[in-house]
């Protein structure tokens, strides 16, 4: 344990807001006030609120941004609520663009500090909720004097995360939210107890704050302690928090720096990537389309279908699908898979009844009576060869994409084009693409 606490010092100063940065937020904290007081002036029924991390001191180093909540009374109307704080917005924010989650909301900075301002409505607790953002100042009503003197471990815990991309409950990520790193802080008191008891963190493990008790359920649970019909994990999926428990044992096993702040790897050879798709002889394949006009909440979760309904139609037809991911950038969506075979031949068995079930026998027979091929006995049971529909999955995606439904802007951008990259083809991807996306590739592939 003492080679654990020694790393994290190291990290914690690294990590931890220089007095720039705190003095720098604090004038644009300052001067956004300034505007709003102008801005609000003719609302005074409006309360503004600055919550998040920066509020509570738990941001990290070069994360610097301001969340700005407007609480509008509870009878407000909703419609009236979203085009009053968008104006608002609009306002006090510099560079602004408007944002789409359960309501509008906008995004811009002040002094080139990142803002959003997000209309809520005030509620005094739970059962008065109309959408999910109301409960954020309760949330920071709960843990504002709660996590007092325990910023340095929320960091770290942050860090751990970023490492390795689970920071974020994004749908896009399915990782760890701010506010789960803050409530699993302070149930086991910090950084190094959390990582020591999460080693045996099982999927089925309810972790209930305010009652101070770890129990048995359906599924990994953290209770909202402002909302406990809630759990704040829930978009956390099952393979983040096997990571999650992984990094944690190979931490404690071995710790290091270099869980906080992973080394850079070698640069990714175009040869080395082709060498690979080549030496797996497997079906590589990816789906390539324009990205609808959505934001990833709304984008991931329909690429999520598309992918399930691919990887289900490819196993239907024997091609054996061994993995599946997705990726979209500013411009493009890709939907990967790799199937164990790249041909199958042209005609497969096709199992039939045994020939003592008199009725299904004969209906058997009856079907393939004008086929190419003769049904035939096999230990008592009737088999027939038929022929394929298609025999590699390239053909078995083109005939059949545009007729599927993948997600209602997904289906559409699909019927609108795609191409179907495979085996060395898919280089012309890499190249168009870069860095990053090569880096996607290799870790689909489960390269080193």
């Amino acid at each position: 344990m003492k080679k654990a606490i020694e790393v994290c010092e190291k990290v914690k100063k690294e990590i931890r807001p220089t007095e720039e940065e705190i003095e720098k937020l604090k004038k644009v904290e300052k001067k956004l006030l300034q505007k709003l007081d102008r801005a609000l002036k003719e609302t005074p029924f409006i309360t503004p609120k600055i919550l998040g991390s920066y509020s509570r001191g738990t941001w990290l180093r070069g994360a610097e941004e301001i969340d700005l909540f407007l609480l509008f009374p509870l009878d407000f109307e909703e419609k009236e609520m979203e085009s009053l704080g968008v104006e608002i917005g609009k306002k006090v924010l510099e560079n602004y663009v408007i944002s789409y989650a359960e309501h509008p909301y906008v995004k811009g900075d002040i002094n080139g500090i990142p803002v959003e301002v997000v209309p809520c409505f005030r509620i005094s607790n739970a059962s008065e909720i109309k959408s999910a953002v109301d409960r954020t100042p309760l949330h920071h009503e709960f843990l504002r004097a709660r996590i007092r003197g325990m910023e340095d471990e929320v960091r770290l815990l942050k860090q751990f995360l970023k490492a390795s991309g689970l920071y974020g409950a994004e749908y896009k990520i399915r990782g760890f939210s701010g506010y789960l790193c803050e409530l699993l802080i302070l149930y086991y008191g910090s950084f190094l107890q959390l990582v020591d008891r999460a080693r045996y963190w099982n999927r089925r493990l309810i972790i209930d704050l305010l009652n101070g008790v770890e129990k048995k359920g359906e599924s990994f649970t953290v209770v909202d302690p402002v909302d406990p019909d809630r759990n704040v994990a829930a978009n956390l999926s099952i393979d983040s928090m096997a990571k999650f428990v992984e990094k944690c044992r190979s931490f404690m096993e071995n710790p290091d720096e270099e869980f906080f702040f992973p080394e850079k790897r070698i640069p990714i050879s175009r040869e080395m990537l082709l060498k690979e798709i080549e030496k797996r002889n497997t079906a590589l394949l990816i789906i390539e389309f324009a990205r609808p006009n959505v934001v990833d909440d709304v984008l991931y979760p329909q690429l999520d279908k598309a992918l399930s309904r691919i990887v289900h139609l490819l196993d239907s037809q024997d091609f054996q699908v061994m993995r599946s991911n997705r990726l979209a950038d500013e411009k493009a969506c890709y939907l990967f898979v790799e199937c164990i075979f790249k041909t199958l031949p042209v005609i497969k068995k096709k199992t039939g009844p045994p020939f003592d079930l008199h009725e299904n026998a004969k209906e058997f027979l009856k079907k393939y009576e004008n086929t190419s091929y003769v049904p035939f006995l096999e230990d008592g049971r009737y088999y027939v060869y038929v022929e394929r529909k298609f025999t590699t999955p390239e053909e078995c995606i083109v005939n059949n994409l545009d007729e599927m439904e993948l997600g209602r802007h997904v289906t559409i951008a699909i019927r609108d084009g795609y191409a179907v990259y495979s085996g060395k083809d898919i280089m012309d991807v890499v190249d168009s693409r870069g860095e990053e996306f090569a880096k996607f590739l290799m870790e689909f592939m489960s390269m080193r």
